[in-house]
């Protein structure tokens, strides 16, 4: 019975794995094939699989229409925005720092923005006040970037 409740905790901490995963393997692919087609002919291709990948899903998933399509949020407008500023520099990164640093970079960049929209309650996030343990940890998290740097 334990094994059951436990479940969606297993679940949903295996997701952001997969998207870890799903992410340094885009990155090394979009650098690769950017090197040579061109990296924004690489994101406008990206983004093309994916909206069609998308559409497979929602239409297989038994969706009926592409009514949502037209009932515009400005927030996916940003959203969009960053997809394709996400892709562009994470591929141009690949390239000109190698794959380890630029991961390492960006998620230790997502864990202050992130710690910061949650400490403020912005986009809709629940407030949860920063604390010194989680100062130390960002820090440690930080310092271990600084130190690999070094070492090359």
């Amino acid at each position: 019975m334990k094994l059951i409740k436990e479940a969606p905790y297993v679940l949903f901490t295996s997701l952001p794995i997969i998207a870890g995963i799903a992410i340094s393997t885009q990155g090394a692919l979009n650098s690769k094939v950017g090197s040579k087609l061109g990296l924004i002919e690489v994101v406008i291709m990206v983004h093309l699989f994916g909206l069609i990948t998308s559409l497979l899903i929602y239409f297989i998933g038994g969706a009926k229409n592409l009514d949502f399509m037209f009932k515009f949020n400005p927030n996916l407008v940003v959203a969009g925005v960053c997809g394709v500023i996400i892709t562009f520099s994470l591929a141009l990164s690949f390239i000109e720092l190698g794959a380890l640093i630029t991961v390492m970079i960006s998620v230790s960049t997502q864990l202050v923005t992130t710690k910061t929209y949650e400490h403020f309650g912005w986009f809709s996030l629940a407030r949860v006040p920063i604390n010194y343990t989680q100062v130390l940890a960002i820090l440690i998290v930080i310092l271990g970037v600084v130190i690999y740097q070094k070492s090359y």
